[in-house]
């Protein structure tokens, strides 16, 4: 509708003369790929005249040749099919017609992916081949030759590591993130072994923004066939960028791998830990899955607590990303790290103590923030670890309140956190509470409950502005049951760790109280702090029991936190 337009909706034709209509067309770059057309109706008189009138976006012709294994064209027992991402448009075309050799393209820059498949479907040979960027502003030809591509070959030093996940492709990055998160386009296969892909660039040059990659997870099967207490994992993941690997043989070798040992705690017993990693090179994003969504990384899964070692290869500037999680309970996820080669990590997942974090986030409007104008969203995660890790817990048998108040009014609410509001453009004192209570399941943090008040008013659409909270973080010296030494004086260090990218603020006030009673009687803790770190010394009781912790902090701007955290860790 509203794409054609006439200048006159009437008009008078003397006799033996003419009238003229012009039509005008209204088209945008959002337009449809496809053809439109239609018709101008005159009639007056009893007398009608039909003018068609169509319209086509601009096109470019494609001639594409592709050429097989022999050098020859393509036969019937081959499968064939060539994809087209539109790089400013982000769609893909889908050619699947061997026989067909011209095609009349929408005008672009396109990434062309072809591949060739061959022997058994169920378990297929793939040849990969990727020209990085094509522009068909112009008329192209283009030839796919199948005979440029090389084998991917690559091993890791233990000769008893079994290859679990083998993953191969590519991505790019168009533009930059939006802010909630990535939409750079990728291609990948998923599962198939490396001895069965070929891959090649076809055509010379870099392109700026694409990346090639190769990602593998190799370890021990159980008898079973499952991947449960394997006693060790090797991950690897090598890149390309700005270019389409033409094959790739890596003998990796003990040196290359870094060695993380995780010390993974239980917080709900008997229930099995899943692990899983994935990486990236720098300015393009993970792939978590392929892109139908019906294929993934596969989990190691560890009986906890215990602690796991895995080896991570580190190929330029690639960082990795880990996860562990109780199915149905619990999530974590460490910040994005790179590892050196030869060195050993330790690293806590799942220690106490369990509360309320502020990580470096993976997009911009991920935590508490001000975006869009008038919406606030928040709060931050309620259950990361001692370490940090960003952590969430599912309700599953528990309950969670959200309360948002603006100048002393309640303005909205929620039962799930995080959640978003829209509120009000002007300025105002805004207070948020957040009250979780976990499944009985659960020991440790059974009730995590905090507030945090700040001013807030009005961003421009587009911007978005972190709210300036903290979260009072504690990281004793627990073992791996969360277990603190009974009958002595005890120190727990704290970090305060401000939101990342809120706006600058330092700590004016602190104090720390414990309960021995699940919060029904409180004592006042000795705390030392310097800056944003602080120790507070509790006396442990005799015996067996809980240390609940509550904490209250005021910033130099005025910002307060306030948070409780019952069962924080036992002795």
């Amino acid at each position: 509708a509203g794409l054609f337009k006439l200048s006159a909706s009437s008009v008078t034709v003397p006799a033996g003369g003419t009238a003229t209509v012009t039509v005008t067309v209204q088209a945008g770059t959002d337009l449809a790929d496809r053809y439109f057309g239609g018709e101008v109706t005159a009639s007056g008189g009893g007398v009608q005249v039909q003018t068609p009138v169509a319209l086509d976006i601009a096109r470019s012709q494609l001639t594409l040749k592709l050429v097989g294994p022999d050098g020859g064209a393509p036969t019937a027992e081959q499968g064939w099919v060539t994809l087209l991402t539109d790089l400013d448009r982000q769609t893909t075309l889908q050619l699947t017609d061997p026989e067909i050799t011209t095609y009349r393209i929408r005008a672009g820059r396109y990434l062309v992916q072809t591949y060739l498949q061959t022997s058994d479907a169920r378990y297929p040979q793939i040849t990969s081949l990727v020209r990085p960027s094509l522009d068909l502003t112009r008329d192209q030809s283009l030839t796919m030759d199948t005979r440029l591509a090389k084998p991917i070959a690559v091993s890791v030093p233990n000769p008893k590591a079994t290859m679990v996940f083998p993953e191969a492709g590519w991505t790019i990055r168009t533009e930059q993130p939006q802010i909630w998160g990535s939409n750079d386009p990728f291609g990948v296969l998923m599962n198939l072994p490396f001895d069965h892909l070929r891959t090649a660039q076809i055509g010379a040059g870099k392109t700026p923004g694409f990346v090639s990659y190769v990602n593998g997870m190799w370890g021990q099967v159980a008898p079973d066939g499952s991947l449960h207490n394997s006693p060790y994992v090797y991950r690897v993941y090598l890149y390309e960028p700005e270019k389409m690997m033409t094959g790739l043989t890596r003998k990796l070798r003990a040196g290359d791998f870094a060695t993380v040992r995780s010390q993974v705690s239980a917080d709900v017993a008997g229930v099995p830990v899943s692990r899983l990693a994935f990486a990236h090179a720098p300015g393009n994003s993970a792939i978590h899955r392929s892109a139908d969504g019906r294929q993934g990384p596969l989990s190691f899964t560890y009986d906890v607590p215990s602690t796991i070692t895995e080896y991570y290869n580190q190929d330029k500037k690639a960082v990795w990303q880990s996860v562990a999680g109780q199915q149905g309970y619990t999530y974590y996820e460490s910040p994005w790290t790179s590892f050196k080669p030869g060195r050993t990590y330790t690293v806590k997942w799942a220690n106490g103590v369990v509360g309320p974090v502020f990580p470096e986030p993976n997009f911009g409007q991920q935590y508490a923030t001000r975006y869009w104008g008038d919406t606030i969203g928040g709060p931050g995660p309620l259950h990361g670890d001692g370490a940090g890790h960003m952590g969430f817990r599912h309700v599953v048998g528990g309950s969670v309140q959200v309360d948002v108040y603006r100048n002393g009014v309640k303005i909205g609410d929620a039962n799930q956190a995080p959640w978003t509001w829209e509120v009000p453009a002007e300025e105002g004192d805004y207070r948020l509470t957040a009250k979780f209570e976990s499944d009985p399941a659960f020991t440790l943090s059974t009730v995590v409950d905090a507030e945090w008040t700040f001013k807030s008013g009005h961003v421009s659409d587009g911007d978005l502005v972190k709210l300036p909270m903290t979260a009072i973080r504690y990281t004793p010296e627990l073992d791996l049951d969360n277990r603190a030494p009974a009958g002595q004086l005890f120190a727990i260090p704290i970090s305060l760790d401000r939101q990342v990218g809120a706006a600058p603020g330092h700590t004016k006030t602190l104090t720390v109280d414990a309960s021995f009673d699940d919060g029904k009687t409180w004592r006042k803790l000795t705390v030392q702090r310097h800056g944003e770190k602080a120790v507070a010394t509790v006396q442990n009781p005799t015996g067996h029991g809980f240390v609940s912790l509550r904490g209250a902090a005021t910033d130099t701007s005025g910002n307060t936190v306030k948070q409780t955290i019952i069962r924080a860790y036992r002795y």
